[in-house]
């Protein structure tokens, strides 16, 4: 039961966020800002749940709390980068998805191999894997923020 618990506090945080995300465009403020708002919540918040995974524990209860933190605030970016293609270009957000998802895939297969050289590297030190994934959390936050639009860019 406990491990299911990360699942549960990442489908109310995609309801919080799709709720939130509402409210901040009812009183006015532009979209893209709500996107980056509500994506900078997302990659923050899983940055802090990874952060205090760092923490060395015999509990089985703290890694649940801290993959629930970074469950919950990563399902926030459903609602900030998740829907931005629609944003972009309705009629072609099919295919801006497949391309997104296919160039996020390429760094998944790369990194499970990256992980296991910093374990044998480090004597299986996960902190490291914990701080790498927290740079690029913030690395690909940076470059939405600078780049993040949901203006339509595609049009027939």
């Amino acid at each position: 039961m406990l491990a299911t618990f990360p699942y549960i506090v990442m489908f109310i945080g995609v309801l919080f966020a799709g709720w939130l995300s509402d409210k901040l465009v009812q009183q006015g403020i532009n979209l893209t800002r709500v996107r980056k708002i509500i994506q900078s919540i997302s990659f923050i918040g899983a940055s802090i749940g990874l952060l205090l995974l760092c923490k060395e524990t015999k509990s089985y209860y703290y890694p649940t709390f801290c993959f629930s933190i970074h469950y919950g605030a990563i399902a926030f970016s459903q609602v900030g980068y998740g829907i931005n293609h629609l944003d972009l270009s309705p009629k072609y957000a099919s295919i801006l998805l497949g391309i997104s998802n296919t160039a996020g895939t390429i760094p998944g297969v790369i990194a499970v191999t990256f992980a296991g050289f910093i374990l044998d590297w480090s004597g299986g030190n996960w902190s490291l894997i914990c701080l790498t994934s927290i740079f690029w959390y913030l690395f690909g936050l940076i470059i939405f923020l600078i780049f993040g639009s949901a203006e339509i860019l595609i049009v027939d």
